[in-house]
């Protein structure tokens, strides 16, 4: 959890793995709200969602300025479909 100017005020992790993960975290963030503005400037982005295999990692941007970062591991699920790169043709 961040403030709005983006000082850390809470952790679950260790804070020098805490204040590594935010930096890139929000600095990817920013980049991303950045295009998104270019694209279109009335529209802004409070949500950004990335997955890696092991790992899934959730920004959250409310508009006051406080930001929430939630990381999670990847259990697999028997029930998660892995889709193939067939199945999106439309051939």
């Amino acid at each position: 959890l961040t403030n709005e100017e983006g000082q850390l005020q809470y952790t679950s992790l260790d804070n020098n793995l805490t204040f590594h993960i935010t930096s890139k975290l929000l600095s990817f963030a920013d980049m991303s709200r950045s295009i998104i503005r270019d694209i279109d400037p009335t529209d802004n982005l409070l949500t950004l969602r990335l997955r890696t295999r092991e790992k899934e990692m959730m920004v959250v941007a409310p508009e006051d300025g406080i930001q929430v970062i939630a990381i999670q591991k990847i259990h697999s699920s028997p029930t998660i479909k892995q889709h193939t790169e067939d199945e999106y043709d439309d051939n």
